[in-house]
Formats: structure tokens, C-alpha cells, sequence
């Protein structure tokens, strides 16, 4: 069967020998030594067009593509004989690249508008909707560790999804970067606590080890703690010795070098506060560092509030939901750059393209997951940034192919189309070498020799929403939510137990830590902090939980009366806070929680839980709860109320 380029649909692979002239390199991986090339039964053929040799970076005319199951075997002249029932794909008029990359993805959110726009989380979904536009390698650099590994699992095994290059959760410091997202991350203090992380962490089999450098204080970000030189340094002797790269998270040039100084073997943030200087690249050239500047999720996101989208309706294609392609064509659309008035994007740009142009190895991540930043599509956007930085299209395509392998060490088998390597490829109508929006033409995708079904995400993705899980106090799930016995931070309904402060928002500078202590022979909470004045929202500080950070997951308390806690703590009120999912924004319900300096038993009626905060009101009920907090909180402009605090919690129920 013949299939044009145009429609580039595929039917089931018959395993069929074909003969041809192998390339130098047409010998099949796994094949037994001095095996003739031609051996493996090819059971796909792509023909005609051109195909972008990621390897010189130029793209020349294509004869036959040969695959054999997962990879590629060689190539063959045009008019070499196909044999019955081998699969031939037409690309005539069409170029043929190697799967794209992207090194920096959170696969956990949707790349919606910054209150979430009523747009659910769905990671196997951003993973399809990443490989239908032919990014089938996503690395995700922070998630919930069990979820992450599991999920890498199960979308290697799926031909519609990209395959999941994992970190599980960043290395950074109590109250730094990555510890606001409501599960637990590698937070270390001594060199000893990164010793015993990195032996949790390597027994799952990373790909990819992710550490946070972050400072904060530019723009409207607080300052905030970090990881110093000499825990990145072991951080990263630890990932070296494991043959694990380190990709590291910086934003400003005294950052950039801190990082590269430490050992680390990718930024994955750009220079973008700073200008990128001699000593910088100097150091890069010395020690091999990697630069993935994710300019999608700064610059596409600023264009997007400016009116000036990269994600046209029709670049979409139907491949993305109706609200996510409302919100990225929205300029009303919130944004955490929207307002970032220092940001200069000539910079960023101009940073890259010194790196680059200084030999420093270029790979393509997005942060996509992030505000405006959509899964898939940000990365054609990101690829025309770099063109639009100065790089030409066919060195930007290096980057998002050969180049982002490299540096996840994935090169051996992806990155190119050369024989023996895995047959993931994109075919676009036109030449992306000398136009780069020719990207945008999709006419099909093959992860691993098997043709992605965009069809059918289309129709998933413009139909009804998929409904959250729901579960029934009483039917699924017991009374009691945690009493902290069983040593842990997980609590009975799922979910862990993460410090809270407003330092994750701009202007805040409260603190809280977590330490799971012995009260009266059982387990208890003990959160330590302190309130500080500077969040325009007021100061608050203490501890929250998700059910389920990651996935919808709601609980239904119809019938429940009240929250009841065994709590002690500095005497004051707190907030005892109910998280919704029709909330979107910081208008949370909350009731006051009484707290004495003895252990006692405070019951809160449901009855008296109220919006308290900034944002939309929303009706009554507690149907979609999904999850709780405890925090200090002072309104804004208080005047007195700061300084030190600690509370202890023994148990949390329902009644």
C-alpha cells in the first residue's frame, strides 16, 4: 500500500525482506556481529522528499528510508523494488526529520493561564500531544517521583505518547525553589542529607538529575534560599559517578556560574538577568556545560500577553483542548512574565545566540507545563526563537534533534536518522532548513517505527473533558486524614504534607519547615516559621497537602459536619483552609483554628468555612475538596502579629 504524504496514514507492518544498497552504517542494532545489513526483515519504507541529516546539518534528497520494526537499516535509491506488503509512506514534497526533544517539560500541568483557566492536568494527554507534533522525548525536570516513574513506564510501552525522560524530584534547600508545588522534593542541608537522597533517588534509575540554583529577587520573585557551591558540587560528583547528567536551574550570570563552576553539565534555565561575558563562556568551553535557555516560557509568553501568539488556532491543528487554545490566543491570558517589566527579550536572545556562536552545545527545552507554555507546540515556537536569535533554521533544527540527545546521553540511539538508531521521526510538508514555520506542517510521526494516531488525539482532545476521580467520604475513604504514626509525610487520603509560605509569591518573606516528631508516644506535625511583612497579600505560613498534586482528584464530604484537630502550638488563631477545585485563584475557604500551648481537640463546622482572599467568588459546598492547609496569617497591612511561630498536629479527622 502506497500512502501519500499528505495523508500519511498507516496500516498494521508486515515483516517482509527487501533488498537493498545499506548505507556505511545500515548494519541493525542488535544484530549478531558481521551479519550482513540487509539481514532484518524491513517492514516500512519512507520514500521521496528530503530528509535532514541532523548529522551535517543539511538536508538532501531522499531515496528509501528503510526500517526494520523499531529502527532505522539504511537507505535505498528511489527506485529500488519494495517488496509485497511492506508499508511505503510517500513524502514527496515533504521533509523527513528525527524525533524532536524537549529537555525541560513538567508534564504534571497544562501549560493554561496562571490560575489554571478551568483546564484539568492531564500528563498522558500533554505526552500525546507531545509526540503529535513530533516531540517524542520529553524530560520532565520536577514531578512527584512516584507518579514520574511510573508514568515513564507506561508511556515507553504507549505509541502515541512520547517517551519520559525523568528526574523525579529537583535537589534544592528547605524553602527553596521546587519545594512550593505540593509534593516532596530532594530538599537538602548537609552533604550528608545529598549522600542519602542521591541512594534513594538512584534506585529508581533517574535519566536526568535536576538541581535548583535560584536566588530570586529580580523582577517581582522574593528572595529566596538556594543550594550553595559546595552541595551542587556534590550533587553533582554523585551524578557523575552514577553516569547520570546534571541539569541545573539558574536565571542570572553569577548563577550561571556558580553552576558551571559546581559541575554541572546543562543549564536549563537561560542567562536572563546579566549579560553573557567571557568568563562564562570560557568556563562552559572548559568544562563541557550544555545551555538550554527555554525561551518559549518567557518570550512566547510575554508575545502571548502582548496580543502577538505563536499558537495560532490553525498551528494547533486540533491537537490541543478548546480552553488551552482559547487561553494561548487570550492576550488577557495571566501571566507570570505579563508583568516582568526589566525583562529584555533582545537579551535573552542575544545571550544564546553568544553561546552558541562560541561553540557551546545548544539543546531545545521549553518549561513546558508552565503558564502559556503548551506541551508540543512550545516547542516549535522555541525552535523559531533561536532562528529568530540569529541561528540559522537548519542549526536550530541541530539543537532540537541531534544536539538536546547529546546532552540527556541519549545520541547512541536518537538524535538522527542514521542506521541502527531508533526509527522516531516527524515529516513536515515543505523545508523547515530555510523556512522554520514549515514546522508547523505536520503530515505524520512515527515514535519507534509506529505511526502516532493524531486522529484520534484530535477527536480526544475536542471532546468533553475527562471527569476528575471522585471519592465518597464513608464509601472510599475513612475519617481520619493523617495521624502522623506511621512515620512519613503521606497522609491516608494520598498526598504529602509540604511547607507553605508566601515567599512562593512575589514579595513575600515568610518561612516554614516541616519535622515529623514523637508527642505523647505517637506521631505529630511539628511546623516551624516565622511571619514576615512584604507579601501585598499579607504574610502567612504552614502546611498544606493535595491529594494529589499531579492528576484530578476530588474528594466528596457530603454529609460531613466539621474538621476536628488535636493541635498545640503558639498561642494565636490560625487558618484552617479547604482547597477546592472551583477555586482558580488565591480566594481560598478558610475558618479560624484556635491554637494554645496545650494539646487540645478543636472541632471547625464546615458551616463556618468562607472565602478568604483575592480572586472570584464561587458557590457554596465541598464536592470537589482537594486539600487542606494550616497556616499562620495576618491580613495585609498588619501591623503587628510577626516573628516566630510553631504549631504541633496529632491528627486531623473528619466527622
Amino acid at each position: 500500500m502506497t500512502v501519500t504524504c499528505r495523508s500519511f496514514a498507516c496500516a498494521a507492518l508486515v515483516a517482509t525482506a527487501l533488498p537493498f544498497t545499506p548505507s556505511p552504517q545500515s548494519t541493525p542494532a542488535g544484530a549478531p556481529a558481521g551479519s550482513p545489513a540487509g539481514a532484518s526483515a524491513v517492514t516500512c519504507v519512507v520514500r521521496g522528499g528530503q530528509l535532514f541529516d541532523a548529522e551535517r546539518g543539511v538536508v538532501r534528497p531522499l531515496g528509501q528510508l528503510l526500517i526494520a520494526g523499531e529502527r532505522i537499516v539504511g537507505e535505498a535509491p528511489l527506485d529500488a523494488p519494495i517488496a509485497a506488503g511492506v508499508r511505503t509512506l510517500d513524502a514527496e514534497g515533504c521533509t523527513v526529520l528525527p524525533g524532536l526533544f524537549d529537555l525541560h517539560a513538567h508534564v504534571m500541568v497544562a501549560g493554561g493561564p496562571m490560575t489554571g483557566g478551568g483546564i484539568l492536568p492531564d500528563p498522558e494527554l500533554n505526552l500525546a500531544t507531545h509526540a503529535a507534533f513530533g516531540v517524542l522525548t520529553a524530560s520532565d525536570l520536577h514531578n512527584e517521583p512516584n507518579f514520574a516513574f511510573a508514568l515513564r513506564q507506561s508511556a515507553a510501552a504507549n505509541p502515541n505518547q512520547a517517551r519520559l525522560a525523568t528526574a523525579g524530584a529537583a535537589f534544592t534547600v528547605p524553602g527553596g525553589h521546587c519545594t512550593q508545588f505540593g509534593f516532596e522534593a530532594n530538599v537538602v542541608k548537609t552533604v550528608a542529607d545529598v549522600e542519602a537522597r542521591f541512594d534513594a533517588l538512584l534506585a529508581r534509575k533517574p535519566d536526568v538529575v535536576k538541581a535548583v540554583v535560584e536566588h530570586g529577587g529580580w523582577g517581582t520573585l522574593p528572595t529566596m534560599p538556594t543550594l550553595d557551591e559546595e552541595l551542587l558540587a556534590a550533587i553533582a560528583t554523585r551524578a557523575k559517578a552514577a553516569g547520570v547528567p546534571l541539569f541545573c536551574h539558574v536565571w542570572t550570570l553569577a548563577e550561571a556560574k556558580q553552576a558551571v563552576r559546581a559541575g554541572v553539565d546543562a543549564l536549563v534555565h537561560g542567562v536572563y538577568v546579566g549579560e553573557v561575558d567571557d568568563e562564562l563562556i570560557a568556563l562552559m568551553k572548559e568544562r563541557g556545560t550544555g545551555y538550554v535557555p527555554t525561551l518559549a516560557v518567557v518570550v512566547g509568553a510575554r508575545r502571548v500577553a502582548q496580543g502577538r501568539s505563536p499558537y495560532a488556532t490553525q498551528r494547533l491543528d486540533g491537537m490541543v483542548g478548546a480552553k488551552l487554545a482559547e487561553s494561548l490566543n487570550d492576550p488577557s491570558s495571566a501571566s507570570w512574565v505579563a508583568d516582568w517589566k526589566e525583562a529584555d527579550d533582545a537579551l535573552f536572545l542575544r545571550n544564546l545566540k553568544r553561546l552558541h556562536a562560541a561553540g557551546i552545545r545548544c539543546g531545545i527545552g521549553t518549561d513546558a507545563g508552565n503558564p502559556l507554555t503548551p506541551h508540543g507546540p512550545a516547542v516549535l515556537a522555541e525552535i523559531a526563537l533561536y532562528v529568530e536569535a540569529g541561528l540559522t533554521p537548519a542549526e536550530a533544527l541541530v539543537c532540537a534533534t541531534l544536539e538536546s540527545a547529546r546532552l540527556l546521553r541519549r545520541d547512541r540511539d536518537f538524535g538522527s536518522l542514521a542506521a541502527g538508531k531508533v526509527a522516531d521521526l516527524l515529516v513536515v510538508r515543505g523545508d523547515p532548513s530555510r523556512e522554520i514555520d514549515a514546522l508547523w506542517q505536520v503530515e505524520g510521526v512515527l515514535k519507534a517505527g509506529t505511526p502516532v494516531d493524531r486522529g484520534a488525539l484530535r477527536e480526544r482532545q475536542q471532546g468533553p473533558e475527562r471527569p476528575p476521580r471522585l471519592r465518597l467520604l464513608g464509601r472510599d475513604l475513612e475519617p481520619l486524614v493523617d495521624d502522623f504514626d506511621d512515620g512519613d509525610l503521606a497522609t491516608r487520603w494520598g498526598g504529602d504534607w509540604v511547607a507553605l509560605s508566601d515567599a512562593a509569591a512575589p514579595g513575600g518573606k515568610s518561612s516554614a519547615e516541616l519535622e515529623l516528631v514523637e508527642a505523647e508516644g505517637s506521631g505529630a506535625l511539628l511546623i516551624r516559621g516565622a511571619l514576615a511583612e512584604g507579601s501585598p497579600y499579607g504574610a502567612f505560613a504552614g502546611v498544606t497537602v493535595r491529594w494529589n498534586p499531579i492528576v484530578p482528584d476530588w474528594v466528596d464530604l457530603a454529609g460531613a459536619k466539621a474538621l476536628v484537630a488535636r493541635v498545640r502550638g503558639t498561642p494565636r488563631t490560625w487558618a484552617l483552609s479547604i482547597e477546592r477545585a472551583a477555586v482558580v485563584d488565591w480566594d481560598v475557604f478558610a475558618a479560624p483554628l484556635v491554637v494554645t500551648d496545650e494539646w487540645r481537640e478543636v472541632r471547625v463546622p464546615l458551616a463556618a468555612f468562607r472565602q478568604s482572599g483575592f480572586g472570584a467568588k464561587v458557590a457554596a459546598g465541598f464536592a470537589d475538596v482537594i486539600g487542606l492547609g494550616i497556616t499562620a496569617r495576618l491580613q495585609p497591612g498588619a501591623k503587628s502579629g510577626y516573628g516566630e511561630f510553631e504549631i504541633e498536629i496529632d491528627s486531623l479527622r473528619i466527622e
